[in-house]
């Protein structure tokens, strides 16, 4: 009763600026264009985000990857309820698909996954990369996807297929509760004194289980995934705090900077980086 009155409250609440996917980024090329057309790759921000910023993101991303990046958006609707809506996810208050930025991460991936080999031309990838309150919603998202509401058993076994077969999951400043392997690879990326990166993923490993959400489930991240964490970085901008370091050959043994950048990525000297949130 609680938790359905609480979606109506929040859904009332987030109402200021409509969510939705846009697969190409107006300036980016289409997929079906690009050097990659077998690869389909998605961006979910983090919190203060406006459209224009995120679509700052995918540019930026496009010329250190080479890949045109669509962009899940998650809107702001400001500093108070967008950590209001980061808290509720992230402890398991809107455990039932009550924002509609994960309802339509949800949509989307099943539907790019189950029509991956019918898609002109036919997806071979799928590469997701979340910011900071996007690491929450993608860690619900994956959690979820073809399984039972609380993620106990497999439902939908050819969804369950797709996903580790064709998806990639980039984790960047992961702040999420719970971030399983219900993938093909999956990745976190975090700096060591990145306060947001603490609530999740930098979060100490012994301490870890004592976090308790509101199923009485610790933090969990996957042992088999890759952790990367930058002891000395600091920062919590996606842009001037983790892409810049990635062009200057920080997160080295992530498979972004090892296989996917750009080889003629470079910066020149006194270039200032775009504000990206």
């Amino acid at each position: 009763i609680f938790g359905g009155l609480l979606n109506k409250i929040w859904k009332r609440l987030y109402n200021q600026e409509a969510p939705y996917y846009e697969p190409t980024v107006l300036g980016l090329p289409d997929r079906a264009e690009s050097e990659y057309p077998d690869e389909l790759w998605i961006h979910v921000n983090g919190i203060m985000t406006d459209f224009k910023g995120g679509k700052s993101s995918c540019e930026r991303m496009y010329k250190m990857f080479g890949r045109p990046v669509g962009l899940l958006h998650n809107p702001t609707d400001g500093i108070i309820l967008d950590l209001l809506e980061c808290i509720a996810g992230k402890t398991g208050l809107l455990q039932y698909g009550a924002i509609e930025p994960r309802e339509n991460l949800m949509k989307v991936l099943k539907e790019k996954l189950e029509g991956a080999k019918n898609s002109k031309p036919p997806i071979k990838k799928v590469v997701l990369i979340a910011h900071s309150q996007g690491t929450i919603i993608t860690g619900n998202v994956i959690s979820n996807l073809g399984r039972c509401p609380r993620g106990e058993g497999v439902v939908d076994e050819d969804l369950d297929r797709l996903m580790k077969e064709l998806l990639e999951v980039y984790i960047i400043a992961g702040c999420a509760h719970h971030m399983p392997r219900n993938c093909k690879h999956l990745e976190c990326l975090s700096n060591g004194g990145d306060t947001v990166a603490w609530l999740g993923h930098a979060f100490p490993n012994v301490l870890k289980p004592i976090w308790r959400n509101t199923w009485f489930n610790g933090i969990f991240y996957s042992k088999d995934d890759t952790s990367i964490i930058e002891h000395d970085l600091w920062g919590h901008l996606l842009g001037p705090h983790y892409l810049d370091p990635m062009t200057e050959g920080r997160y080295a043994s992530s498979k972004l900077v090892k296989e996917y950048m750009t080889s003629n990525i470079s910066r020149e000297a006194g270039e200032s980086a775009p504000l990206i949130k």
